[in-house]
């Protein structure tokens, strides 16, 4: 999931899901480093864990709310549920992108200039992030300029100006190679894999589509797309903050004050299982060094096997942590990478496992064959039960330093909202982890990982084929 910040146009490729791209969301926990020297409890009571609670607004929006007391900021994510790239016939794919990079363009009364001033000028933070399946806005203020904030914001989700010549601008700018050369990332996820792995699915479009569809989208297009899908009835909210239950409400409500009630969209998206065939595809841009991406079968977010997926892509390359074997092989001992990451991608209708590497242009190979060598071994049993424990501790000294703040808290309940996981999904994540047996990560491993399904993508400075078996 990427985000558009209105204050000040910074275009970031994730958010990983994790807890989030992700944020990650993509694995629902923050994804931060902690030494391996920090100590951390062997249990977490339940009492300590944050709950949220879900409320219906009087308006008839769903609402997951976390009072964070003594917080000064308030956090919100407003999601249009199943309106996403994949709920567009295939040449209209891309307009729910082009309203992400356009939505801040103005509004209402205001120009760009002055929609980014006032809010800069009272600390309020306000993003738009797409995926395939959804559109979300991110919200963060001081609950001390609330009041002031709340017109601001309503009038950028509910009146954005589209001003013809940003459109036509981003339009000539984000598609075809531009893309690929200042995000590659993002575009490996985002566009390069879906085409793969889901051919005859929306998924495949990804989420721009055709570059000449793109190209072709008019302002029309996102004016119908608003009023379809950016709607009261696909709306469903969470907020985190010192408020009460009724201030919550009315929060929300006043957000929603000019928005249409509309109709229910249909989740006419149908569950699909990846087709990943094992090659190495090359892509070549004029870059100073590679990034690669590995793609592999990942465990359904609902399955009672994600605990122990998560867990395997701990130890494989979770983000920052040195003791991974991704880090400590490919970077300490073989000093072949400069970073290197495993995540999950959780759409509500299909999940994968992504690592990302980033490379000198004269070491892809080496690289690639040390990874291969890495996903052998630990399809072979190689995990102890001591990674086991350190991986199980390093997840709660991250829960313990990262939900301590109510964007971080929020964007956690949030996808446990989005993926229908309940009120006590946090509680449900700390147990979860903690059942894992070293059994379940081996059997995971043997299920998850196969040399005959692992899809290779290299975006570099010297990988000329475009693909090779």
């Amino acid at each position: 999931m990427r985000k558009n910040k209105v204050c000040n146009r910074i275009f970031s490729p994730f958010t990983l899901m994790i807890a989030g791209i992700l944020w990650v969301c993509l694995v629902l926990l923050p994804t931060v480093a902690v030494s391996v020297a920090t100590e951390v409890p062997k249990q977490i009571k339940v009492e300590q864990i944050t709950k949220a609670k879900q409320l219906k607004t009087n308006r008839g929006i769903k609402l997951f709310f976390i009072k964070n007391g003594g917080a000064p900021l308030v956090h919100i994510i407003i999601n249009f549920r199943n309106s996403g790239t994949a709920y567009l016939e295939k040449t209209k794919a891309g307009i729910p992108t082009l309203y992400e990079y356009t939505f801040c363009c103005g509004c209402g009364k205001y120009s760009q200039s002055q929609i980014t001033k006032a809010l800069n000028d009272i600390s309020c933070d306000v993003a738009c992030n797409i995926n395939e399946d959804s559109l979300s806005f991110s919200i963060t203020m001081p609950q001390a300029v609330m009041q002031t904030a709340i017109p601001l914001v309503c009038c950028l989700i509910n009146e954005p100006s589209f001003e013809e010549n940003d459109v036509k601008n981003l339009q000539i700018k984000l598609p075809g190679p531009h893309r690929i050369t200042s995000d590659p990332i993002n575009t490996a996820v985002h566009t390069i894999i879906p085409s793969l792995i889901f051919e005859s699915h929306p998924y495949g479009n990804g989420i721009y589509g055709e570059d000449e569809d793109f190209i072709n989208l008019t302002i029309d297009d996102l004016r119908k797309y608003k009023d379809k899908f950016l709607t009261i009835a696909n709306a469903e909210v969470c907020v985190c903050g010192n408020l009460t239950e009724p201030e919550a409400i009315q929060l929300v409500d006043q957000i929603f004050s000019k928005t249409k009630k509309g109709e229910k969209n249909a989740d006419i998206v149908v569950d699909v299982v990846p087709k990943i065939k094992s090659h190495v595809r090359y892509n070549y841009v004029d870059s100073p060094m590679s990034t690669i991406v590995f793609v592999q079968k990942g465990a359904s977010i609902k399955s009672s096997k994600r605990y122990a997926a998560l867990l395997l892509h701990h130890i494989i390359g979770a983000p920052g942590l040195f003791r991974s074997r991704m880090l400590s092989t490919l970077r300490i001992q073989l000093g072949l990478i400069y970073s290197g990451s495993v995540s999950s991608m959780h759409l509500l209708h299909a999940d994968f496992c992504f690592g990302i590497l980033q490379t000198s242009n004269s070491n892809v190979k080496k690289t690639l064959d040390a990874v291969k060598n890495i996903l052998k071994q630990v399809r072979n049993g190689d995990i102890t039960q001591s990674d086991l424990d350190f991986v199980k501790h390093n997840i709660k000294g991250k829960i313990l330093v990262n939900l301590r703040t109510t964007e971080a808290i929020c964007n956690f309940f949030y996808n446990a909202m989005a993926h229908d996981l309940g009120e006590n999904a946090l509680e449900d994540f700390i147990n979860g982890i903690e059942a894992v047996k070293l059994e379940d990560v081996h059997a995971v491993a043997q299920e998850l990982i196969d040399d005959d399904n692992i899809l290779y993508i290299v975006i570099g400075g010297k990988c000329k084929e475009k693909t090779t078996l």
